[in-house]
């Protein structure tokens, strides 16, 4: 029950952060009108000049409004996941901490917490995982786009390959950074005197030589996925929670919670971590 609410308010992972793919597809359809549209004006700029490349601007308006209803939508999002969702997320990992630890006082309203004592701190860290997320796919999207403009020319046979190494390699990069990553949460949860930045380097930290055993936990839960997707998602209710309290169980584990406080973890001061 405090999952699904969790998603309903906005929790990294939940509905909010996914757009309707037919939204994508029709935004994408304005998106190539609007590119052909600007060819249009640009060979007008050429041949005719600046004043009837304008009117045909101001005259047909180009699929602009399609545009902006879109960035509209995905700014309210992001808003609405930064915002609400961050703090939600905060929340439902102090939740699993203390549901782990089997204490007497965790609830539904264990959910609401960081709202009080963690709010600026849990906007700022989703803030920052989502820069570092969004500027690799950022990279790997845009060298792809670069490849495949070239596919068409002569080398474009030897490029098409090469694109898709380059996918492959994105992903998982993505992936390799999602692992390191994976404990922020808990990490900003349990020491709340870390800055964001120190919370990311000691997830970093932490997850070294750890890795490897983190990917088998994931792929541990394969055949459930399928079993799930079998269901038409519904089994996801109750996988789920179950997945995100195994997390748990290894960020208790690796971390050494009875003692981490009173030894070297995390470090006040990350510079001692190479990462």
């Amino acid at each position: 029950g405090v999952f699904l609410l969790a998603c309903i308010l906005g929790m990294n992972g939940g509905p909010s952060l996914s757009f309707d793919v037919s939204d994508f597809s029709d935004v994408s359809m304005e998106a190539s009108v609007l590119l052909d549209e600007l060819r249009h004006v640009d060979k007008l700029l050429v041949e005719s000049g600046v004043m009837d490349a304008a009117r045909y601007v101001l005259r047909s308006w180009i699929g602009f409004e399609q545009l902006l209803e879109f960035a509209f939508g995905a700014i309210t999002t992001l808003a609405v996941n930064l915002f609400v969702g961050a703090p939600i997320t905060v929340g439902y990992h102090r939740f699993l901490l203390d549901f782990s630890d089997r204490k007497s006082n965790v609830g539904v309203r264990t959910l609401f917490s960081a709202f009080s004592t963690q709010y600026w701190r849990s906007v700022s860290l989703t803030l920052l995982l989502s820069l570092i997320y969004g500027g690799v796919s950022a990279v790997v999207v845009a060298a792809l786009a670069l490849l495949l403009t070239l596919v068409g020319t002569l080398w474009g046979g030897l490029l098409l390959p090469l694109a898709l190494v380059v996918l492959l390699m994105g992903g998982v990069a993505l992936a390799l950074i999602a692992i390191r990553l994976s404990l922020c949460y808990y990490i900003t949860v349990e020491y709340p005197d870390l800055s964001p930045v120190d919370v990311i380097r000691n997830s970093s930290a932490l997850m070294k030589g750890n890795m490897w055993r983190y990917f088998c936990l994931q792929i541990s839960f394969f055949g459930w996925l399928l079993a799930a997707l079998c269901t038409c998602g519904v089994g996801m209710i109750a996988l789920a929670p179950y997945m995100k309290m195994a997390d748990t169980a290894f960020y208790t584990e690796i971390s050494g919670r009875d003692t981490a406080r009173e030894v070297e973890f995390p470090s006040l001061n990350p510079d001692d971590y190479m990462i």
